[in-house]
């Protein structure tokens, strides 16, 4: 049985989750600071996956220094994460690491919380009119699953997101993820990478994409991620998403 600390901590929290390996400690900043800034995201759980460039210290602090973000916590699993390979279509990907993780949180430190947005570190949602937990939160199934859209660094090779500033017009839309209400009906379901609850997935899932995939904030653990492809240009909306979401750090990147 959980401690009680343990669920109380996040209780009515916007909380915002990710599995990391190796990441950049500014990549990891930047990801939590954009999501403070444009989904009212307060608290942060990083899954941190055995990283051997920096300890969890080091995240810690660099989180506790973002505006608005009231409570984080970096949960040390230096275990193996298991076969990241692909699978045919309507398999569920075999990501038993990331998956186990995840359900983690769900029982542990989630099931009071507001609302739970699952994003990898080089996942950024894009600024809307309501927040994405909101969304979650109006849905009669108590959770919104979204797509997203790859975007490239014009230099190629290990990027933050902010210096992605190009997309390639027509490119199909990356793989689903979503955000829920643990006390719903929806997160009462088993959490995965992708999706969870089944149909209501596929019921609450949007038409257009929602975030920036951001194709070279990448360690490229499991595949190349270090180059622009032929066609990327320019994306004004990109640039205008970065302005809005991170004015801080693109003022000091300038």
């Amino acid at each position: 049985m959980p401690a009680p600390d343990a669920r109380a901590r996040f209780a009515g929290r916007n909380l915002l989750i990710a599995v990391s390996r190796n990441n950049d400690p500014d990549w990891i900043a930047t990801w939590a600071e954009a999501h403070v800034t444009g989904e009212g995201t307060d608290a942060v759980i990083v899954i941190d996956n055995g990283s051997d460039r920096y300890d969890a210290e080091t995240v810690s602090t660099m989180l506790s220094a973002i505006p608005g973000l009231r409570d984080h916590l970096v949960l040390s699993a230096p275990v193996p994460y298991g076969p990241p390979g692909g699978t045919k279509k309507l398999e569920v990907p075999p990501r038993f690491f990331q998956t186990a993780m995840l359900n983690l949180v769900r029982l542990h430190h989630a099931p009071r919380a507001r609302g739970v947005l699952s994003l990898d570190i080089d996942e950024i949602m894009r600024p809307g009119p309501v927040s994405v937990y909101d969304m979650a939160a109006r849905s009669r199934s108590g959770q919104v699953a979204f797509r997203g859209r790859w975007c490239y660094a014009a230099g190629g090779n290990p990027a933050p997101q902010t210096a992605h500033t190009l997309i390639v017009p027509g490119q199909n839309p990356c793989m689903p993820k979503w955000c829920v209400m643990p006390q719903s009906v929806s997160g009462r379901f088993n959490w995965t990478v992708h999706r969870l609850g089944g149909p209501l997935h596929q019921l609450s899932q949007q038409r257009a994409p929602m975030f920036w995939h951001c194709f070279q904030t990448s360690t490229s653990w499991k595949k190349d991620r270090s180059t622009t492809p032929d066609g990327a240009r320019p994306d004004p909306d990109l640039a205008a998403d970065w302005s809005h979401l991170l004015p801080r750090v693109q003022g000091n990147a300038g």
